[in-house]
């Protein structure tokens, strides 16, 4: 029994675990193997496995520990260890990672609403959200992945299956016709080149929606897709000078020639509408303040043409398209809504123009120097034929250079287009562009400063139709004031 005793005495293993204690010769070895491996993890890796055989815990976290100092990126140490990684950092214990989360979280935050207020965001339910946005977002509408906002009816139509072919919903059974890259016209399928033929007539123009835009057009669809781009780019100029965006996406009408483009502007022909000042002679765009259509609504829709046939008209067509899709997007923002609801009771005619015009709260400079602006004096986003992206400013104020450079800007607020005299009248436009242009793009720090009123007067005005006009008024006024304060600064923007 002896013998048995001692045997098991000597073939019992050593005690393991959290209370176990090094003797004394062993605390003596891992504090020299300890001051000895410093700097070398293939001798602390060793001694902490040494120390975790012998149930040495406490010695093994000092050994990582140490090893730490010079491989802090050990990731089994750092497990060994308990610690946890987070945002590309470790943390030794749970409480300074919580500390570390809820500091991280404030500032997001913080950083988050800096971002959006220097965006001129607005908190929407709990979320900093583009003020363009909320009037969709109250509607309940959502966006799908190509940026466009569409109603739950819409969405429930996409997730059955339906789809959408420009703004036609298609059902899902006619899959199979688009696939084949067919196009419905009224109840046929065409191929694109028959498509192309159908919607090339006045009243069955393509009607194709962009980002931002949609564009009506009889031209061929790769060239009206093309103006939808140009409008697109064109409604960032315009929210950079109005500070807002019309809450639909506005329309533009885009004809295939200058036949086509004479023949819409008299009232009647094609279902189309004409301007009553005769704006449409002046160029290859205009608005037509007499487009009702079959209801007898206002149309309120810019029209341009855009002809390949000759090289002068296709280059002209791009910046027409530009000069129309303004006015579309003006026209949204500012779209006289007496006048119009008057019209199903005493019809269109020059009355109805009349109070139309009068009604308007951008006033008549404004508005067709922000189409001037975006037809002649825009930054070009992607210049060709060896251009830089001023080519169109430096082209149009040369212009207004030749014929004698800017008239009095109180002549120009008065804006009197008339059409007696054609080069008198595109003169003008040229002019209230340019100062358009210099409100923009002047870098001047007065202009910047009324421009910001401007842009908070726009944003009251969508929201208190009876403190808004006021409001606007006003930071026009400080505009105009601003513009003959700084008139020297203004004529060295356009070298003259």
């Amino acid at each position: 029994m002896l013998l048995i005793a001692l045997l098991l005495t000597v073939l019992e293993p050593e005690p393991r675990g959290l209370l176990s204690q090094p003797t004394a010769s062993r605390a003596d070895e891992f504090a020299d193997r300890l001051k000895a491996g410093r700097g070398d993890v293939k001798a602390l890796w060793e001694l902490a496995n040494w120390c975790e055989a012998r149930g040495m815990l406490k010695e093994r976290d000092r050994a990582l520990k140490s090893l730490l100092r010079t491989s802090p990126d050990d990731k089994k140490a750092r497990e060994l260890l308990g610690h946890t990684r987070f945002d590309k950092q470790w943390f030794t214990s749970e409480k300074k990672l919580k500390s570390y989360k809820k500091k991280k979280a404030r500032a997001d935050k913080a950083r988050r609403e800096r971002e959006a207020k220097d965006k001129g965001w607005v908190r929407y339910k709990g979320d900093w959200v583009d003020p363009q946005d909320v009037p969709f977002l109250e509607r309940g509408w959502v966006r799908t992945e190509a940026g466009l906002w569409i109603t739950p009816e819409e969405r429930e139509r996409l997730e059955q299956g339906w789809i959408r072919q420009d703004l036609e919903w298609i059902d899902p059974e006619s899959k199979a016709k688009i696939e084949a890259d067919l196009w419905k016209c009224d109840e046929d399928w065409l191929d694109l080149q028959r498509a192309n033929v159908y919607h090339a007539q006045l009243d069955h123009w393509w009607r194709i929606p962009g980002q931002h835009f949609v564009v009506w057009s009889t031209c061929g669809r790769e060239l009206a897709k093309k103006s939808l781009k140009i409008a697109d780019d064109t409604y960032r100029d315009m929210q950079r000078l109005f500070g807002r965006a019309p809450i639909e996406a506005p329309a533009v009408l885009v004809l295939r020639n200058l036949n086509q483009y004479t023949d819409f502007s008299k009232d009647g022909i094609g279902g189309g509408g004409k301007s009553l000042q005769g704006h449409d002679s002046l160029r290859g765009a205009y608005f037509p303040d007499l487009w009702l259509d079959d209801d007898g609504e206002f149309v309120g829709v810019g029209v341009a043409y855009w002809s390949t046939a000759s090289q002068s008209e296709d280059r002209w067509g791009s910046l027409w398209v530009r000069h129309a899709a303004a006015h579309s997007f003006i026209e949204a923002l500012d779209p006289s809504p007496e006048a119009r609801a008057a019209l199903l009771e005493e019809g269109g005619g020059e009355a109805f123009v009349r109070g139309f015009w009068e009604q308007k709260l951008i006033p008549a400079w404004l508005r067709f120097g922000a189409a001037s602006y975006a037809e002649r004096y825009f930054i070009d986003p992607s210049p060709n034929d060896g251009n830089d992206s001023l080519w169109a400013r430096r082209w149009s104020a040369g212009e207004v250079a030749k014929k004698g450079g800017l008239d009095s800007l109180d002549e120009l607020f008065e804006f009197r287009l008339s059409m007696d005299d054609t080069d008198k009248a595109l003169h003008l436009l040229n002019q209230v562009g340019l100062l358009v242009a210099f409100i923009l793009d002047g870098d001047s720090p007065a202009m910047t400063s009324e421009l910001s009123k401007f842009h908070q007067a726009m944003r009251l005005l969508a929201k208190d139709s009876k403190k808004g006009p006021a409001a606007l008024e006003k930071s026009i006024r400080g505009i105009e004031r601003a513009l003959k304060k700084n008139k020297k600064q203004l004529a060295a923007f356009a070298g003259f």
